[in-house]
C-alpha cells in the first residue's frame, strides 16, 4: 500500500475521503488551494516530481506540470490569490529551475523569475513578489535580494565554504526576513534580517542545530 492523501469532514461523523489514487508511489507531500487539494508525486521513482490537483472528494486527479523529465515544487502557495500558486520548474534547462505561475484549474504556466545558471532555491514576499534567490556553485554562494521585481537582484549575505542560511519567509510587512542560519556560529540557529541584512538572534541552541521553523503568514508570527 502507499500512502495517500484522505478528507475529513470535520462537521460530520462520515469517514475520511480519499482524495488521490497513488498505487506505485507515496504522496511526497499536499496542500490546500481555493477548493483542490495539491500535491507532489514522482513516476515509478524516477524522482521527476510533478505537481497534481485533486478535487475535495476525489473524483478528477490532474497533472498540472505533465512534462516529460521535467520536476516541479512549489514556491509560494499564493494565499489571497484565486487558482494561482508560484512553483519552480526545469522545463527549458533541465539544469536550472525557473519561477512561473502556475494556474490550478487549467494548468497554465507564466514565467515569472528566469534562473541566470547558479540559483538553487526562490523566495517570494508576502505580496507573491520574488524577492529573494539563493546563488551557489555548490561551495560558496550568495544570498540574494531585490526591493521589487521591477529590479535586479544584489548581494545580500555572501556565503563561504560551510556557510547555510536559508529563508523560510519575509514577514507580512515585507520588511523583515525569517530564515535559518550557521553563519558565524557552531549550531543553525533561528534569525530574523532586516533589509540591511543586519541579524537579529531568534532561537538556538548550544547542543544542537535548528532545522526549521513555520511561518504563518496570516497570524504574522512563527509557529515553531
Amino acid at each position: 500500500s502507499r500512502s495517500n492523501v484522505f478528507v475529513k469532514d470535520m462537521n460530520t461523523d462520515a469517514d475520511p475521503v480519499r482524495v488521490t489514487s497513488s498505487k506505485d508511489r507515496d504522496i511526497a507531500g499536499s496542500f490546500w488551494k481555493d477548493d483542490y487539494v495539491l500535491y507532489l508525486k514522482d513516476n515509478a521513482g524516477d524522482e521527476n516530481y510533478h505537481i497534481y490537483s485533486s478535487t475535495f472528494n476525489g473524483k478528477e486527479e490532474k497533472d498540472l506540470t505533465p512534462y516529460e523529465n521535467v520536476v516541479a515544487y512549489p514556491v509560494d502557495h499564493l494565499n489571497g490569490v484565486q487558482d494561482e500558486i508560484l512553483i519552480m520548474m526545469n522545463k527549458d534547462d533541465a539544469t536550472v529551475f525557473d519561477v512561473y505561475k502556475l494556474n490550478v484549474k487549467t494548468g497554465d504556466t507564466t514565467l515569472v523569475a528566469k534562473n541566470p545558471g547558479m540559483i538553487q532555491g526562490w523566495l517570494a514576499d508576502s505580496d507573491g513578489q520574488i524577492r529573494m534567490a539563493i546563488e551557489s556553485d555548490g561551495v560558496v554562494g550568495t544570498i540574494l535580494y531585490r526591493s521589487s521585481e521591477d529590479e535586479s537582484f544584489e548581494s545580500f549575505i555572501s556565503l563561504e565554504a560551510g556557510d547555510t542560511v536559508t529563508p523560510i519567509a519575509f514577514s507580512k510587512d515585507n520588511q523583515s526576513i525569517y530564515a535559518i542560519s550557521n553563519k558565524n556560529r557552531d549550531k543553525a540557529a533561528l534569525v530574523k534580517y532586516d533589509l540591511q541584512a543586519n541579524e537579529e538572534l531568534i532561537l538556538d541552541n548550544v547542543d544542537v542545530d535548528i532545522s526549521g521553523a513555520l511561518y504563518s503568514r496570516s497570524k504574522d508570527k512563527l509557529l515553531y
